[in-house]
Formats: C-alpha cells, structure tokens, sequence
C-alpha cells in the first residue's frame, strides 16, 4: 500500500544506463546515464506526474541523475543496497535484473517517508570527494611502505622511497587545501573547531568527522554510532547468547576513528584513558576496546557539536 499519493519512481544506475521504472506501471524506459539521458529522464519523470524518486547507490554512477533531478525540482531518495535487498526479501521477490531492480526500487521508494527531511547539503559531496582523495593517498604510502620491505635491490629502493616522499608532500598540501577550504564556511570551521576541542582528535581525524557526518550534533549518540556502524549489535535468540557486533556504516570515518582511538586512549584524553581502563579492568578484549573509544571519541564529537561549546572534563559524563 502506498504511503501518499505522489507518483514515485525508481531508477537503476549503471556505469552508461539507466533504467526508470514508474510505481504501479508494468513498463519503465532505459536512458543513457549522460546529460542527454538524464534531460530525456527528466522529461519522462515529469510526463508521468513523478513527485519523488528513488536511486540505489552504486559507487558514484548515480551522482550526476541524482544533481540533475534535484535542480530539475525532484525530490531524489538515495537508498542504500541493504534497503532495496530486505525489501525485495520482505515481499519474496528473487529475479533479478535491471528492469525488475528499478520497478523494486520504485515499490520500496513508495513505502518510504521522505517528508520532513533536509534536502543534502551539497558542500559535503564535494569536500567527501577531496577527503577520499587524500586518504587513497596516505593507502598508497602505505602499500609503498610494505613494498619496500621486501626489496633488496637499491635502485629499486630509491624509487619507491621517492615515491612514498612524493605521496607524503602531495598528502600534506592537499589537506592544507582541503582545511582552508572548509575554513572559508563559519558554520563548518565553528563545526571544526568544536571537534577539534577534544583531546585526542587531530584536524586529520576532525575532518573526517565533519565532513563524513554532516548530521553531527542534530542527531543522538545511538544514532551517530550506528552511521558510523559502531553501534553493537546483540545476537541473542532464546537460550542462546551470541557475541555482540558492530556492522555496516560508514567505513571511512569508522577508520579515521579507529586511527584517533589507540593514542587517545592511552596517552591524550584523560576521559578516554579512564575509560579504557574500566573496560581493561573488566577483562574486555582489545579489539572490543579499540571499538568502545572509538564509538565514545565520536559520541563527545557529537555533544560539543550538539551544545555548541567547546570539550570540557564534563562532556565525558554526557
């Protein structure tokens, strides 16, 4: 059963396709993933009386129809793989291919509430794409490093040190843009600022929050842990008592946090130290730990953001 009476639709993105499914409609049409096909899109969505439409993510190949349809006046839901996969599970349905996928989401954006919610701020696409660039970086002095452990010969090594010096000065200049870029926004470098506060966060680590949460300080300390996929999750059924996980989220910043956590814990913030140490005491596996700092560096990230005042010893007890 709809949840409106807005017309909705569904598109699957490929690399050079797109096919667009209309709710209710047995037949859809197939674009070319391009300007042109996006204007053609457009054209169809709005023939059809299209409201709202939904877009599975597919590694960037959406981002371009999703710009598009948002400045052509379309309210445009960005829906994960895991939500189209349950829904289709939930109403058992299992063949698949690019036009079933696009009536599927098209069904699963009909069930979906998308009122009331703040259209994406578009500062933080193109400020992610620059963090993402700058970590693929500092990836690739790492597989430098580890390639130069198991070389002997010395011309060789005197390239790859070259190289990891050319990724380390090419690091560095692009997170002094990437700060003062965002430095040029008051509300991002008050935002910054906040984060940066807090004992143990370094601008590294404090970009990534900003940048990989943009609902940091809008929303609660379970709901910003499970986004950055920190949140446990308990197995539990009758009797049994399964271990607890983490699972899906933002990888990105869970890994920023991850970096930010170990020294954190053990020699900047004095709360988070006192913290490790409970759980220390308590027998709790390092690995579990690691996890539990990193999900409490993000929840203070999130209450200075929230109060709008810097760290102070009480934020820990938020």
């Amino acid at each position: 059963m709809s949840n409106s009476t807005t017309v909705t639709a569904g598109i699957d993105t490929g690399k050079t396709r797109l096919d667009v499914a209309i709710h209710g409609h047995k037949r859809g049409k197939v674009f070319a993933n391009g300007p042109a096909g996006w204007q053609q899109a457009q054209a169809f969505l709005t023939e059809h009386g299209v409201g709202r439409i939904g877009i599975e993510a597919t590694g960037g190949y959406e981002r371009g129809v999703i710009r598009h349809l948002r400045q052509a006046g379309f309210v445009v839901v960005l829906l994960q793989p895991l939500q189209v996969k349950a829904f289709g599970q939930l109403h058992l349905r299992r063949a698949k291919n690019d036009r079933i996928d696009a009536m599927l989401i098209a069904a699963c954006t009909d069930m979906i509430d998308a009122h009331n919610k703040l259209p994406p701020d578009p500062r933080f696409q193109a400020f992610g794409d620059h963090l993402t660039y700058i970590e693929q970086t500092e990836e690739d002095i790492v597989r430098c490093k580890t390639r130069l452990e198991h070389i002997d010969e010395k011309r060789l090594q005197r390239t790859i040190d070259a190289d990891i010096k050319r990724h380390q000065r090419r690091r560095q200049a692009e997170l002094k843009r990437l700060l003062a870029a965002v430095r040029k926004h008051d509300d991002l470098a008050r935002r910054l600022d906040l984060v940066l506060s807090i004992p143990g966060i370094g601008e590294r680590t404090a970009l990534s929050i900003v940048l990989r949460m943009p609902e940091l300080g809008q929303i609660s300390r379970e709901q910003a842990a499970s986004l950055a996929g920190l949140a446990p999750f308990v197995h539990q059924s009758g009797k049994r008592q399964g271990e607890t996980h983490i699972g899906g989220g933002r990888g990105r910043l869970r890994r920023a946090l991850y970096a930010a956590a170990l020294p954190a814990a053990f020699r900047w913030n004095p709360a988070l130290m006192a913290f490790r140490a409970r759980l220390a005491a308590r027998g709790a596996p390092h690995v579990s730990t690691l996890v539990a700092c990193a999900r409490k560096l993000l929840i203070y990230a999130n209450t200075v953001v929230a109060r709008g005042t810097p760290w102070c010893n009480r934020t820990a007890d938020a």
